[in-house]
């Protein structure tokens, strides 16, 4: 049996510890690193940073993926990575703080009407169990918004300095190609007046 929570190690072990939910079936959830997205490049052009999410696709992706025919028709969907981190804090903190409103709901249910099966002991422990479990995904999900807006944070930082580095550089090559096509005109200028 189990409650299909996905808990943290630290909480996994207070969860086995708990009277009431002791008797429930711990497995341990890996993810592979495929799963952790630790780079900012699109997949498909590697020299491009991600810069767009898509929601209906719910996909992030560069400048040039913006451009391909399977994000034509999702224009009302488009957002920078900015704007998408901006709106999953939002929705985040919403229900955040619908968790938090339904567990001060069931604790005030549950400490107003123990069921008659139950001792006030019991009830009492299974109510300080579920808050507990609630405080801990509460505190994880603060914690996993935190990572996000950092990483988010840091990609965005990383598109934007690798702008400035090509603008940097179109600047110095368009430079360049002026000087290499300017010598030959003012040599042949000289050999003109002369």
């Amino acid at each position: 049996s189990g409650c299909g929570l996905h808990l943290c190690s630290l909480h996994s072990s207070a969860h086995k510890k708990t009277r009431s939910t002791r008797g429930h079936s711990v497995k341990t959830l890996i993810l592979s690193e495929s799963h952790v997205v630790q780079k900012s490049s699109c997949s498909l052009h590697l020299s491009h940073q991600l810069e767009f999410y898509c929601e209906k696709c719910s996909q992030l992706f560069c400048k040039r993926c913006e451009q391909l025919a399977p994000h034509e028709d999702h224009a009302d969907s488009l957002l920078t990575v900015k704007e998408a981190a901006q709106k999953l804090r939002q929705q985040i903190s919403a229900k955040r703080q619908d968790a938090k409103r339904a567990v001060e709901e069931t604790s005030s249910d549950a400490s107003r009407q123990p069921s008659a099966s139950q001792t006030l002991p019991e009830a009492t422990g299974h109510l300080e169990a579920s808050l507990a479990i609630a405080n801990a995904a509460i505190s994880g999900l603060n914690k996993h918004v935190e990572e996000v807006s950092a990483d988010v944070e840091t990609s965005v930082e990383r598109v934007h300095s690798a702008a400035k580095k090509r603008q940097q550089k179109l600047i110095d090559d368009l430079d360049a190609l002026r000087w290499k096509a300017l010598k030959p005109l003012e040599e042949q200028q000289q050999r003109l007046t002369k």
